[in-house]
Order: C-alpha cells, then sequence, then structure tokens
C-alpha cells in the first residue's frame, strides 16, 4: 500500500483500485475497504500536502516519492524490535483472515 495514489482509492465505492502495472501477475487488483478503513483515508486526506490525484497516500519526505518499503522495518527497529520483518505480518494477517474469517 505504499505505493498507493490517492486517484486509486474510490471512497464512496470502498474500493482501492490497484492498476495492473503494480501488480506482480500484471491484472488490476481491486481492494475492497473496509467502513473503517474509508473513514481513516477520510483523516488522511486532510493532511495531504498535494491535491494532484496521482499524490501517494503514505508520501515519502522526498518530493513525490512513496514512503519507502523500509520505513516500517526502520520503525520496528527504533523501537528494539529486531525479531520480526514487516512481509511477517502480512503473512500473519492473511493466514489469521484464511483461518478465521468467512475472506480469502
Amino acid at each position: 500500500m505504499t505505493g498507493a495514489t490517492w486517484s486509486e482509492i474510490d471512497l464512496a465505492s470502498k474500493v482501492w483500485t490497484v492498476p495492473a502495472g503494480r501488480m506482480k501477475a500484471g491484472r488490476e487488483h481491486r481492494v475492497p475497504l473496509s467502513t473503517r478503513a474509508g473513514e481513516i483515508l477520510k483523516e488522511a486526506a486532510k493532511l495531504r500536502e498535494s491535491d494532484e490525484p496521482t499524490a501517494h497516500l503514505f508520501p515519502s519526505s522526498r518530493r513525490g516519492q512513496p514512503l519507502s518499503n523500509m520505513a516500517f522495518k526502520q520503525l520496528l527497529v527504533r523501537m528494539g524490535e529486531t525479531g520480526f520483518v514487516p512481509h511477517g505480518f502480512r503473512s500473519s494477517f492473511r493466514d489469521w483472515c484464511g483461518e478465521c474469517t468467512p475472506f480469502p
């Protein structure tokens, strides 16, 4: 999600559409957004530094660039949490979804 832009988010339909060019499979991917995710995005929109549709949801301090994929790892390091990797969080969440919810 670090590369997501505001043009990909449809708050009215509660959908994030990832373009094919950013997907490993080369196909557009649509992600339903929960009500809470929509609320958070509406709050985040108030903090936007640019009204450009291509502006990133999670901008870097480098103008026009998305937040680095290393940002979360660096946060864990600063917190002293060195036994984890960001991919593990995604993988754990995916496993939980598959095992404890009706969603694939």
